[in-house]
């Protein structure tokens, strides 16, 4: 029975990096990829089905994390904590940036909308790389382990934002 939470939990998690890979990766590189207004926008329209259903498999992988590990749970809330403000801070500003974008009428607005997404994007990508990190390296989030993790997370993201820019 232990096997099948296990799986679950991968799966779960695989689904949502899979996913999210294409809509943070593509928000880290939109400087590069997106240089036009036009651009940007085409962007953000193609990023918008990918962030709100990539949620949805992160929410499921929590609640099996959740209710079958608790002492996954206790090592989340006690150790990587100052890491998981910093994901949900990248999180919202990410998604507020995707979410008011084309709301905005000025250009200033949709400056700083962008800069939402890329910043939020590359806390994003940091983030998980540091939680990775910091739960197979015992904790410690500034060892070099976790910093390595993080940089191969940024760069994993990146690789597969730019193939999905690619398509």
């Amino acid at each position: 029975m232990e096997i099948l939470a296990v799986v679950l939990l991968a799966g779960l998690v695989a689904g949502y990096l899979v996913l999210a890979g294409c809509d943070i990766g593509l928000g880290m590189l939109m400087p590069y990829v997106a240089r036009t207004g036009a651009e940007r926008r085409r962007a953000v329209s193609a990023m918008a089905p990918y962030f709100l259903g990539s949620e949805v498999w992160l929410i499921g992988a929590v609640g099996v994390a959740m209710g079958l590990f608790p002492a996954l749970k206790a090592e989340v809330i006690t150790g990587l904590w100052p890491v998981f403000v910093a994901l949900l801070a990248g999180w919202l500003f990410r998604d507020a940036g995707l979410w008011l974008r084309g709301r905005m009428r000025t250009n200033a607005g949709r400056t700083v909308c962008d800069v939402w997404i890329v910043g939020g994007s590359w806390t994003l990508a940091l983030s998980w790389g540091l939680v990775v990190g910091g739960l197979l390296g015992g904790g410690s989030l500034l060892s070099p382990f976790a910093i390595a993790c993080a940089l191969t997370a940024a760069a994993l993201f990146a690789l597969r934002g730019a193939a999905f820019a690619a398509e």
